[in-house]
């Protein structure tokens, strides 16, 4: 009888565990469909210029791989987004465009800048 006692407990605690991850992840929760990586290098944002379809969940990588600009950290504006970049360290930035034009970021000094083009 103990020992089924412990079975059901440990059922439970797993079926918390799942419904938890559920919760905090649910399927389509922002999962990005296509990844690309943008670097930062001593010309700037390469490639400086992304295609991205309307309404495609997106992940943009930027990894800062010089000390030689002002590129610090990524702006951008659309989406509410101000994220340090780390020297050699890849920052994820997931987004999702919900219509037609260009999308900018930039530096925090908007000195150095680039674009997300969204098309259907």
């Amino acid at each position: 009888m103990r020992n089924t006692v412990v079975d059901i407990k440990a059922v439970l605690l797993g079926l918390c565990l799942v419904s938890l991850a559920i919760a905090v992840n649910p399927a389509g929760a922002m999962a990005a469909e296509k990844e690309l990586a943008i670097a930062v290098d001593e010309k700037g944002f390469n490639p400086s210029s992304v295609t991205v379809k309307k309404g495609e969940k997106v992940k943009l990588v930027f990894t800062r791989k010089t000390d030689q600009t002002c590129v610090k950290g990524i702006l951008i504006p659309e989406f509410k987004i101000n994220r340090d970049l780390p020297l050699n360290k890849p920052i994820p930035v997931e987004i999702q465009a919900e219509k037609n034009g260009e999308i900018g970021f930039s530096c925090a000094y908007k000195m150095i800048n680039g674009k997300i083009k969204v098309a259907d």
